[in-house]
């Protein structure tokens, strides 16, 4: 790593165009090629009242490409203006959790298309406490923490070819993560899923929720075997990403 600066335009104006109601700037991601090393593209992700429209930068020529706008399949709401939540991206799209609806947007990174899932019905309307993630197999998975206990889905078809969320298994985590860090149950109150990336749980515990002068730790579960692994302690948690660099291979928090 150099550790240098590279700076890339930001949208062109006419991103906004056309729009409805208002405009919202939602996220960023850096997508890697698999195929050349060191190219990449960013993809910018908008929306108004009720709809999506994606914009893609390539590092080659540093041009962006703004696609049509897209029906997010909701009636719009002025009480709803910022109506999903921070995104995962997972075996090849991005994902978003709808804050009232009881499904997630899908943006398939190939074909910038966009489409959504149903959500398990025991998550509707607990967005902030489950994340979308893949398995180290590639597969799309939900992961739901309440307390210590960690409830996993997987995305899965049917024997009559319908695809739907499977609930795994539940993993109980209390003794393994006191005995990792220390303290007590009460002293932690509970993990949090932050990401899952290539099978990994990256998880922090509820300290810093409950008084911000508190830190929280920070830990990975590997959902293949079972081993919890402990990272450090940082207040803010609420702010920290885990992402997986491309180059060189390691985990880096943001």
């Amino acid at each position: 790593m150099t550790g240098s600066l590279d700076l890339f335009p930001p949208p062109p104006n006419g991103i906004s165009d056309d729009s409805r109601g208002y405009f919202n700037f939602m996220d960023y991601h850096i997508v890697s090629s698999d195929e050349v090393p060191g190219l990449f593209c960013v993809i910018g992700v908008y929306h108004d009242e009720s709809r999506l429209r994606a914009a893609v930068l390539l590092s080659e020529t540093r041009e962006w490409k703004i696609f049509p706008w897209a029906d997010a399949g909701m009636p719009p709401s002025e009480e709803d203006r910022y109506w999903l939540h921070i995104s995962s991206r997972a075996n090849g799209s991005i994902y978003w959790l709808h804050t009232i609806q009881p499904y997630i947007l899908v943006l398939d990174i190939a074909t910038m298309h966009f489409s959504r899932i149903d959500l398990p019905q025991e998550l509707q309307g607990q967005g902030y406490m489950f994340r979308v993630g893949e398995a180290k197999d590639g597969k799309l998975c939900t992961v739901c923490a309440i307390d210590f206990t960690l409830f996993v889905w997987f995305w899965r078809t049917d024997g009559d070819g319908v695809e739907k969320w499977v609930l795994d298994k539940m993993i109980p985590l209390q003794e393994v993560v006191v005995e990792a860090i220390g303290g007590s149950p009460e002293d932690h109150a509970g993990v949090k899923v932050m990401e899952i990336i290539n099978g990994f749980v990256y998880l922090s515990t509820y300290e810093t929720f409950i008084d911000a002068n508190f830190p929280g730790w920070f830990l990975s579960f590997c959902l293949e075997t079972s081993q919890l692994q402990k990272f450090f302690q940082k207040r803010y948690d609420s702010h920290v990403h885990p992402y997986i660099m491309a180059w060189p291979p390691s985990l880096a928090v943001v």
